[in-house]
């Protein structure tokens, strides 16, 4: 059984679509019972989401511009498998990819001995444009698992280097706008980056591996401390060697 598109409203104060995509599941001809459970859940939660069949994607010119339409499970699948020949992965279960609404500040995440990726929906919804980025950022970790075993560090070079094949950035963290009801409070870590070649530090809410000073790009060390004073001052303080000999147990 293949899935259909996920429809998503992104602005909860029009609540009253959601009833609307709803009443048009009950009504349409062959509308799944899970498809209803799952928008009226939806609904109680302040915003609708459900996977629904193409010809539920109709509803009125009005209201279409409200509505984000995020790509079916087996497209993102497919891109998935597409990057694991790039990479050259040897063939192994296909991974499989879902729509987990019950991620809040995550874009997503990657699960390598089960070879399964899940992906934020309204974070998504907000910033389609990034999905891809998202997803193949996912991949890459399923990859690394792969290719070098599960003590790969989970944003070391492999991984770094797997995402530089794919033509994308290696940026550990997120930047993408979140939703009014998870936005108060959301940076809960800083960050260290530490340039291996010439001991550089860089504490910040995101890691980005833009080419230090010394001019290397791929010999960072990241730890991650709680957002507090403590948290900052630990980073500030930590030799370099204890540096090392923390990044090399991850």
């Amino acid at each position: 059984m293949t899935s259909g598109p996920m429809v998503f409203v992104v602005d909860r104060r029009t609540f009253v679509v959601s009833g609307l995509v709803l009443l048009a599941m009950i009504l349409m001809d062959g509308a799944r019972e899970g498809e209803i459970q799952s928008a009226a859940m939806a609904m109680a939660s302040g915003f609708a989401l459900v996977h629904s069949s193409p010809r539920a994607l109709a509803p009125p010119s009005r209201l279409a511009t409200m509505l984000v339409v995020l790509p079916p499970i087996e497209q993102l699948e497919a891109r998935v498998a597409a990057m694991m020949t790039r990479w050259r992965v040897p063939p192994g279960p296909l991974v499989t990819v879902a729509w987990n609404p019950r991620l809040r500040t995550t874009a997503g995440r990657a699960f390598g001995r089960e070879g399964r990726i899940e992906l934020n929906p309204e974070l998504l919804a907000l910033s389609p444009k990034e999905l891809d980025t998202v997803l193949v950022h996912e991949a890459a970790h399923l990859a690394a698992f792969r290719l070098f075993g599960a003590r790969c560090p989970a944003h070391g070079r492999h991984w770094r280097g797997l995402m530089r094949l794919a033509g994308l950035p290696p940026d550990v963290t997120h930047d993408l706008p979140l939703p009014p009801r998870v936005r108060r409070g959301h940076r809960r870590h800083i960050y260290l980056r530490l340039c291996d070649a010439c001991g550089a530090r860089r504490i910040a809410r995101a890691v980005r591996y833009e080419r230090c000073a010394c001019g290397v790009t791929s010999q960072f060390l990241v730890l991650r401390a709680p957002a507090t004073e403590g948290g900052l001052e630990t980073l500030r303080e930590m030799p370099v060697a204890e540096v090392r000999q923390r990044c090399a147990r991850t």
